[in-house]
């Protein structure tokens, strides 16, 4: 067996004079698997979480009663200061340290460590380190074990190692320096590249370079860059150049996206298989176990697209808590039931109520969760993805589910290694393992793409062409450890690599990117990258200063752009027409919102309720503070305070939000029942009387109760804005509205008052009405609530198109026989009614129309509507679908009158569009 052994060289593809069996290239993890494998040593597992919880407690039992020099730090960021201290630990260990050498005359700091350490080692008993498997190789080679290499060649010194790792490569006996860079500068004398090569090597150079065979590449955005990257490989590739990528594999989606738009070879990158979408399950798992009920982290959990409910199950319950954000309210459980009710098959009913059992009712933690609570979670997990893995018929599928089950074992068990977990520990251990858990297999570069490195410590042999994507060149580190530490460590055997060294050999492997190249080389940067550094990397830096500007490209330039032919948008018509003028006969029934799309814009109309078009069954993902939920959430506040209900426990599908009705603000469901407990016929106060303190009090005291039942995505932390400025529009708008009602003698209130079956000249007519109100004289008076366009409802009513209000008034006289008076009531800006008179809510804004009689409140309004109603049916009746609806609605125009539709781009766009 022939080694090449390096530092960096951890990934490394096989150099192409390399080549051959028994050939083996890596770095310092790969050659210790490999010799434990040759050596016959039992694997070590490698569970850094695990290992860094475990330090954390010893850190902390350490620091209990006596003051170390850590304590501050770790009473700040217990979790940043372990992974520190680990990090050092671990150096010490590499370099000979431990816990067992006289540290009397130690500084405090190493008799800390030291005393850390024992109780360290008592913890983890067992587990192997870097330190100790170095170690037992050392042992087993020392004792005449043979791994069996022809040839070990180190492509630095041994001096650059740890101790540990110098023990080791004694006995291997390498050839040290294997690979070295040219002694001359490879490319064309008189060329940047030269020039720079021959710098590097301390050559004389009195050449006058001006040419593009170094450029350093900018762009304001990664895809510029992107594209322009794209362009230069796809150019070597037609030219059969031989080319190189030096890349972090991290960081290649755009590019390789690039690549492909311009068909040519994918260079790679990213996971070809789905454990990154499994292993992404314990984080949205865990999350659910914190309180209160997060409605977006379950929303998130159900439509993940691997999960362990059925689809059917996960898509009911994904629409029931983005529509109702809780479940404490019923279509949480009406979600449930529908499901399992609507399955005939005996077997999966019984999988169903298996599945809410086990993953719909997790236990709730504050701020601190019980770890065995979250094993037991991830422990159901690990099984179901065993045992779904099991029955995977590829057997690549079935070892990446294996895998991730054993990932998230290993993450149960680092949970379990603490008795309890904040939050943000939870946070910061699912950081940790998430990485490794989710590096799925990374996809290959297809044929005929430059070679593909990770690190310019790769690049061994000489290239024409190397592209060098986003470089980040890591610098290395000092150690922490002050001269009278490190004089005391060195009397005890421990010395570490030479500083200088290091970052000399760290520079080194940067110039290789150079050093490597016959005939070009591009740096492409983008400094303005979100996910990349901000600054030049230090080669590209010293490039700049060696060329100035000349070698500054803009990633526009290297981009070959031609002429396209701009293909027009369907323009918009005045009509479309159609044959078949019989689909388009009138409903039976129809709503104010069925009547408002078939005024204001007949088309959609046609397509909603004639052409049946529906939006996919794609689920809204992010729960929100918007105006519909505020709008709803209001509403139904107000519905419950003014009206009593018999049993305010008792709620039925049909009263729940949006359950068949058809209005512009859906009502509040069970919200409305909480509030109604104080408003029923045995409440000690009524709202007729009732003051200003008793009323902000009492909302007050509900608040959370209600935001619970009905918009729970208020109670998680973040929201707290959103949730006061809530609460405060509430009281005012709450208070404003009953003042309206007492002034206007309100004696009795019905809220969404259902009337159904009355005929109108398009034949039947129905609806819900927000608030129906009588006096004490027996008038009746109507009350449309809205959360806001209080300019929009005033242009309204005094335009005459007030048709929703003319809507409620046509059902009340139909089923009554008597003239309603109406208003809108305006939540917004503490509360605002609006009315055409003052007869019937003295308080209310009285918004006089500009023509008609302002004794009309709603009678003229429901007249025009008829008139328009027919002109709308004439056309649709010959087949004209009016695509410009203003060309008939004259004093009702409105400017666009379907910017919420959803077929709005159906109908064409304007020529600005």
């Amino acid at each position: 067996m022939h080694v090449i052994f390096g530092q960096e060289l951890e990934g490394c593809p096989m150099p192409k004079s390399f080549l051959g069996i028994n050939r083996l290239v890596t770095g310092p993890r790969g050659l210790i698997d490999f010799l434990e494998l040759r050596l016959g040593l039992a694997p070590a597992i490698d569970d850094h979480t695990s290992r860094l919880l475990q330090y954390r407690e010893a850190l902390r039992v350490a620091g209990e009663g006596n003051s170390r020099f850590y304590s501050d730090s770790f009473a700040v960021d217990p979790f940043g200061s372990s992974k520190v201290l680990l990090r050092w630990r671990d150096e010490l260990r590499l370099n000979g340290w431990q816990a067992g050498l006289a540290h009397s005359a130690a500084s405090r700091r190493l008799q800390d460590m030291a005393d850390v350490e024992q109780i360290f080692n008592r913890l983890a008993a067992g587990d192997l380190d870097e330190a100790d498997r170095l170690t037992r190789i050392f042992q087993a080679l020392k004792k005449g074990a043979d791994p069996g290499f022809e040839q070990f060649d180190l492509l630095e010194t041994s001096a650059h190692f740890p101790l540990r790792w110098r023990q080791v490569l004694e006995y291997l006996q390498p050839v040290q320096d294997a690979f070295p860079l040219p002694d001359s500068p490879l490319a064309e004398p008189g060329s940047r590249l030269h020039t720079m090569q021959a710098a590097l090597l301390k050559k004389p150079d009195d050449g006058e370079a001006n040419d593009e065979s170094i450029l350093i590449v900018e762009g304001p955005v990664l895809s510029k860059n992107a594209d322009a990257a794209a362009a230069m490989l796809a150019r070597y590739h037609s030219d059969a150049a031989e080319s190189c990528l030096i890349s972090d594999p991290t960081a290649l989606e755009s590019l390789d996206r690039a690549v492909r738009n311009l068909d040519a070879p994918s260079v790679g990158s990213g996971s070809r298989s789905s454990l990154g979408a499994l292993v992404q399950l314990a984080p949205v798992l865990l999350r659910l176990h914190w309180g209160p009920f997060n409605p977006q982290a379950w929303l998130e959990f159900f439509l993940h697209p691997v999960r362990p409910l059925s689809p059917k199950l996960a898509g009911n319950l994904a629409f029931a808590v983005n529509q109702f954000p809780s479940r404490l309210n019923p279509s949480w459980q009406n979600a449930i039931e529908k499901t399992i009710s609507g399955t005939e098959d005996s077997e999966e009913k019984k999988r169903l109520k298996k599945q809410v059992k086990d993953w719909l009712s997790p236990r709730e933690f504050s701020e601190q969760a019980k770890s065995e609570v979250l094993e037991t979670t991830m422990g159901k997990l690990s099984e179901w993805l065993a045992k779904r893995g099991a029955f995977m018929e590829s057997d690549k599928e079935k070892s990446t589910w294996l895998a991730a089950a054993g990932s998230v074992k290993s993450l149960a068990r680092s949970i379990a290694s603490v008795p309890e977990v904040t939050r943000e520990d939870l946070e910061r251990i699912i950081a940790e393992w998430l990485p490794g858990a989710a590096s799925g297999e990374s996809r290959p570069p297809e044929l005929g793409s430059p070679q593909r490195l990770a690190s310019p410590g790769h690049l061994l042999e000489p290239v024409d062409h190397l592209v060098w994507w986003q470089p980040r060149e890591a610098g290395v580190s000092r150690q922490p450890w002050t001269r009278p530490e490190t004089e005391w460590l060195a009397e005890n055997g421990i010395t570490f690599p030479d500083h200088e060294l290091l970052t000399k050999t760290a520079q080194k492997r940067s110039h290789r990117a150079v050093l490597q190249v016959r005939k070009s080389l591009t740096i492409f940067h983008c400094p303005r990258s979100g996910s990349m550094d901000a600054v030049l990397s230090p080669l590209a830096v010293r490039l700049a200063a060696q060329f100035g500007e000349d070698i500054m490209r803009v990633s526009e330039d290297l981009i070959e752009t031609e002429e396209v032919a701009i293909q027009p948008l369907p323009s918009h018509r005045e009509f479309w027409q159609i044959s078949c003028a019989d689909q388009l006969t009138p409903r039976e029934n129809e709503s104010f919102s069925s009547l408002s799309k078939f005024i204001y814009s007949p088309w959609d109309w046609v397509l909603n309720y004639k052409a049946r078009l529906r939006a996919g069954p794609q689920i809204d993902c992010r729960i929100v503070d918007d105006a519909r939920r505020q709008g709803s959430l209001l509403h139904g506040f107000v519905e419950s305070l003014l009206e009593p209900e018999p049993d305010p426990l008792e709620v039925k599908e049909d009263n729940l939000p949006g359950a068949g009705k058809d209005t512009e603000d859906y009502g509040a469901g069970l919200l409305e029942t909480l509030v109604r407990r104080l408003f029923d016929e045995n409440a000690s106060i009524s709202w007729k009387g009732v003051s200003r303190d008793v009323v902000m009090k009492w909302v007050e005291t509900h608040w959370e109760e209600i935001l619970s039942f009905q918009a729970a995505h208020y109670l998680v932390p973040g929201n707290e804005a959103s949730r006061s400025e809530l609460l405060y529009l509430a009281k005012n708008a709450i208070w404003e509205l009953l003042q309206q009602l007492q002034a206007a003698k309100i004696d009795s209130v019905t809220c969404e008052e259902k009337i159904t079956d009355i005929p109108f000249c398009g034949g039947n007519i129905g609806g819900f009405i927000d608030l129906k109100v009588t006096n004490e004289s027996g008038g009746i008076g109507l009350i449309d609530l809205k959360l806001g366009g209080i300019t929009y409802r005033r242009e309204e009513l005094l335009k005459g198109r007030h048709l929703q209000l003319a809507v409620y008034g046509h059902l009340v006289k139909s089923k009554y026989g008597k003239d309603a008076h109406c208003a809108y009531f305006i939540f917004s800006g503490g509360g605002k009614m609006l009315a055409r008179t003052p007869d019937f809510f003295p308080k209310a804004e009285v918004v006089f129309p500009k023509s008609g009689s302002a004794e009309e409140e709603w009678q003229e309004c429901w007249a025009a509507f008829e008139k328009l109603w027919s002109i709308r049916r004439g056309q649709l009746d010959s087949g004209r679908i009016e695509l410009q609806p203003s060309f008939v609605l004259g004093n009702w125009a409105v400017p666009e009158p379907s910017k919420y539709s959803d077929y709005l781009n159906l109908a064409g766009w304007d020529e600005t569009a």
